[in-house]
């Protein structure tokens, strides 16, 4: 009979997944909040946008440098759910207010068409984690 040491076998498995596995940072502490849809101006196709605070309790894609809010993850009727904690992957947006590429520890602000553009002062909401060619994942 072998007898493994638990703590041994699951330091060992850990170290299996973490050489076949890249880091995947979306989703990462999601924390989700039901909403008003500001004018109607948000569908299901607007899934997957950053959004931001418009009204009491009503959210909307906003205006260039609106704060975030957090990310678009269903609409139904005239109610959005946000994922509005953790990490979420939100487009990039270039031509808003600076040309500026988002970097890594940058804050972010919405563009107001779904995106987010970098910022260099903390009066963003949400610090980027990781930039690919279109998105980035930020933590709120």
């Amino acid at each position: 009979m072998c007898v493994h040491n638990p703590k041994t076998v699951n330091l060992k498995r850990r170290r299996e997944i973490m050489t076949k596995s890249t880091v995947d940072n979306n989703g990462i502490g999601a924390l989700y909040g039901t909403f008003d849809i500001y004018n109607k101006e948000l569908s299901n196709e607007d899934i997957g946008k950053a959004v931001t605070l418009i009204g009491p309790n009503a959210v909307g894609l906003g205006k260039i440098g609106d704060v975030l809010l957090g990310m678009l993850e269903h609409t139904s009727n005239d109610l959005a759910i946000v994922q509005m904690c953790g990490v979420v992957r939100v487009p990039i947006s270039l031509s808003c207010v600076t040309d500026t590429w988002p970097k890594f520890k940058n804050f972010v602000m919405v563009d107001g068409r779904g995106g987010v553009f970098a910022t260099e002062t903390c009066v963003g909401r949400g610090m980027i984690l990781a930039v690919s060619e279109e998105t980035c994942d930020v933590l709120l």
